[in-house]
């Protein structure tokens, strides 16, 4: 299995449980009880909360936040900046964009922008 890439100043807690070949850059802050799958990125400074999910392949932008009880699909992108508020579900391979704020579900595959995030059509 691949190792994990993790930077001396990230904060990962004792119960958070982490997969295999997975990056996460400076700064990063994870609460309690944070799952990550295989294969992610976690960009410089993002600050994942307490009980998130992030399946296989996701990849968050530097400086994003993410609150309790978030679930990323796998292959979910969110951007640099991007806020996503409490208990949301990102869908599979679904994108959002910077300096978003996202405070509801986005499905699988679509692409959210904004304050609030709204639908872009593709």
């Amino acid at each position: 299995m691949p190792v994990n890439a993790i930077h001396q100043t990230a904060f990962i807690p004792d119960s958070a449980a982490i997969g295999h070949g997975n990056f996460l850059a400076s700064g990063v802050r994870m609460g309690s009880h944070v799952k990550i799958g295989q294969h992610c990125i976690i960009n410089t400074g993002a600050t994942i909360d307490y009980d998130v999910t992030c399946e296989d392949f996701v990849q968050i932008g530097a400086g994003a936040t993410i609150n309790s009880g978030v679930t990323l699909k796998k292959s979910a992108f969110v951007g640099s900046g991007a806020i996503i508020v409490s208990g949301v579900e990102i869908g599979e391979n679904a994108r959002i964009g910077a300096g978003s704020v996202v405070i509801s579900d986005v499905a699988k595959g679509e692409t959210v922008f904004g304050n609030p995030a709204k639908l872009i059509e593709s």
